[in-house]
């Protein structure tokens, strides 16, 4: 069963262009990553793959770019789940983007009754910590 959770929308001071640039490309990632509940984080431009806590490894790689749109992520198969996630874009005002997260998460009704907190939660928090990021101009 499909399971769809999405995150409010942040608003990003800078043009959907340059946001779409970090986006893209899995390296700019890898100051986001959280100290103590992923290790061995490994990324290239289409993919990484990390060991998180209570999972194992994981893998995930881009699967789809639409310029100044959104970039869709996929993971490989090394979970008991499959799961993608889609950062879109839209223009909000003047040099600003307004950015929403949605992941998608095939499960079933075990791994939704306990995951179904935590995978909301999570994704709020990587949304915040994206859009904090971004918006602190140190990566542009």
């Amino acid at each position: 069963m499909v399971t769809t959770f999405q995150s409010s929308e942040k608003k990003i001071n800078a043009g959907r262009e340059d946001v779409y640039g970090f986006i893209s490309d899995i390296n700019n990632f890898t100051s986001l990553v959280p100290d103590g509940k992923v290790s061995n984080f490994e990324a290239q431009k289409d993919s990484c793959r990390f060991k998180a806590e209570g999972l194992g490894e994981v893998i995930i790689r881009i699967v789809s770019r639409e310029p100044r749109k959104n970039v869709v992520f996929e993971s490989d198969g090394s979970l008991p789940f499959q799961f993608n996630v889609l950062i879109g874009l839209e223009d909000s005002g003047t040099g600003a983007t307004a950015m929403k997260i949605v992941l998608q998460a095939d499960l079933n009704m075990i791994m939704q009754a306990v995951a179904k907190k935590p995978l909301k939660e999570g994704l709020e928090v990587v949304a915040s910590q994206l859009s904090e990021h971004l918006n602190s101009r140190e990566w542009g």
